[in-house]
């Protein structure tokens, strides 16, 4: 098969993939269709560069596409939601919100995933195995859906909602930087 083909094929089957979803928030064909292209493009990438160079790779659909899973998707989908989650916070982002109320675990868990962004690229760099980068980031969507669902912004007290929407911004931005590493641009809304 070629690339194209596969290209073709994954920007097919994440357009009636979204046709499908109930969460789907993009309403106009025309961005409809540029959504379906960065969530195909991301599923054939991320799903090349999740494994070591010197390793077969094995293309599966079912998990290049499944966006609760480690794939291109699911990134994705927590930038998304990141994106999502600033602009209904209702707040400006504080750099100098009072990081040190997020006691909560996961709060501190994504916290310490954020803070390895640098290392991760050296090592992945100083290795000349990209697969780092894109496992670096199934840890750290993962470690943002924990504390998204636990961590509310809004209905808060406002330094405690402006450290944890100062978290997620730092998660997202972090999430972002990793994918244009991988050569995947992050959507905002999907």
């Amino acid at each position: 098969m070629l690339l194209d083909d596969l290209l073709n094929e994954a920007v097919h089957r994440a357009h009636h993939a979204m046709e499908q979803a109930p969460t789907t928030r993009v309403q106009d064909e025309a961005a409809a269709q540029h959504v379906a292209e960065q969530l195909g493009l991301a599923a054939v990438v991320v799903n090349f560069l999740r494994g070591r160079r010197n390793r077969d790779i094995t293309f599966d659909w079912h998990q290049a596409l499944h966006a609760a899973g480690d794939s291109g998707v699911s990134l994705q989908y927590a930038h998304a939601r990141l994106c999502s989650l600033e602009e209904k916070a209702g707040l400006p982002v504080e750099r100098e919100a009072a990081v040190d109320l997020l006691q909560e675990p996961c709060a501190l868990a994504l916290a310490v995933q954020v803070a390895r962004f640098e290392e991760v690229v050296c090592s992945a760099v100083h290795q000349l195995e990209p697969c780092i980068v894109a496992q670096y980031l199934f840890v750290l969507s993962h470690a943002i859906g924990r504390a998204a669902k636990k961590l509310p912004v809004k209905n808060q007290g406002l330094p405690l909602a402006q450290a944890r929407l100062l978290l997620f911004h730092a998660a997202r931005v972090t999430l972002a930087q990793g994918m244009r590493l991988l050569g995947v641009e992050p959507l905002k809304a999907m």
